[in-house]
Order: C-alpha cells, then sequence, then structure tokens
C-alpha cells in the first residue's frame, strides 16, 4: 500500500485532501511543519506528498521540496504543492523547487484526483491546472471551480 503524505498546518485541508483521497488504496500521513515532513517522506513507500507552501515555523513548503528533491532517497516522490500565492513568479518558483504540480487556493479536491489519473497514465505535467486558453469567454461559457467550459459551437436550435 502506498503512502501518501500531506503537510498543511491547517487540519481542515489535511482532512479534507485526506476525505477527497481516500478510497481505501492509501495510508495517509500528516505533518504540519517542514521538519515533521522530511522525516515522514523517508518512512514507508512515500508516493505523493501534498504539500503547503506557506507553513509556519522556520522551514516553508518551497525548502521543504527543495531539501527533499535534492536526497536520493526522496528525490522519486512526486510532490503537489499547494498555495494561496498564484502568481506565474510563485508558480515558476514552485516549479524551480522541483515539484510536480502546483494548484492555488481555494483548489478544487477533484483537480488534484484528475492530475493522479493524468500521472498514472505517464504524462509529464509540468504545470498543472493547465494554463488557461486564449480565448476570451462568451456569454455562453461556464465557469465550474475557475474553470472554464466553453459552450458547444455549431450546433443549431430545434424550433
Amino acid at each position: 500500500m502506498k503512502t501518501i503524505l500531506i503537510v498543511d498546518d491547517k487540519s481542515f485541508i489535511r482532512l479534507l485532501l485526506e476525505a477527497t483521497l481516500d478510497d481505501g488504496s492509501w495510508r495517509f500521513l500528516f505533518a504540519d511543519n517542514g521538519p515533521e515532513a522530511l522525516r515522514l517522506a523517508r518512512t514507508l513507500e512515500t508516493f505523493l506528498i501534498l504539500l503547503d507552501i506557506g507553513l509556519a515555523g522556520k522551514m516553508d513548503g518551497l525548502e521543504v521540496c527543495r531539501r527533499l528533491k535534492a536526497d536520493p532517497a526522496t528525490a522519486d516522490i512526486l510532490i503537489a504543492l499547494i498555495s494561496g500565492y498564484g502568481e506565474p513568479a510563485d508558480i515558476e518558483a514552485g516549479l524551480a523547487a522541483g515539484a510536480d504540480a502546483y494548484f492555488t487556493k481555494p483548489f478544487s479536491p477533484l483537480a488534484i484526483l484528475e492530475w493522479l489519473e493524468q500521472r498514472g497514465q505517464g504524462k509529464r505535467l509540468e504545470r498543472w491546472p493547465p494554463a488557461p486558453t486564449k480565448r476570451p469567454p462568451s456569454r455562453d461559457d461556464i465557469l465550474v471551480d475557475d474553470n472554464l467550459i466553453p459552450a458547444r459551437r455549431g450546433r443549431k436550435k430545434k424550433k
């Protein structure tokens, strides 16, 4: 059984992520600070770390990510950063630290499930969620969890 380590200093986020991902096939570990996350990442068979950037204490999530990716024993663990910082420079800093994905709060837990499914199909994602399309929205488009769903074009309405 593979392990998911959830690292966030807010317990409700840890519980939300666990409830979303718990289908009975994962073991969950939890940490609320950087040093504890580093220690736990080396235990059991950690497959994925969901890591908040804004951890309380002396070590933030970016530093935890850098240390994990620099250590040969933990370098292959998938790391998804979760942060309230969503500017392009923040996302680039997260990916430069070695993260495999970057989710901006508020995030959809279902987006994490979708990302894991994509990873299971062997696709390498440099940015998750994908960059938005350049097409300006139309009045018929739908916004769902900050994702723009384009309206279908070209269908004639029945009279």
